[in-house]
């Protein structure tokens, strides 16, 4: 199979960048999880309480329903 002009201009360009993966993330222990993100006690309390209503919603849908996807 012969190689067009442009194939062989190509091959003959040296590559001008190089990807490379990022770097591996180390888990945050789960012990110190909680004091990585510093919250006011009347936030942590609200975001409790959104998170407890939000809970306490999804666990009355059907799990087949449409407002339980929506959720």
């Amino acid at each position: 199979m012969a190689q067009t002009d442009t194939e062989t201009a190509a091959s003959a360009t040296p590559v001008s960048f190089q990807l490379t993966p990022p770097e591996v993330i180390t888990p945050v222990p789960a012990e110190s999880a909680p004091a990585a993100v510093p919250l006011a006690a009347d936030t942590a309390q609200a975001v409790d309480a959104q998170v407890a209503r939000f809970i306490d919603a999804l666990m009355t849908e059907n799990v087949h329903s449409t407002e339980f996807k929506a959720k």
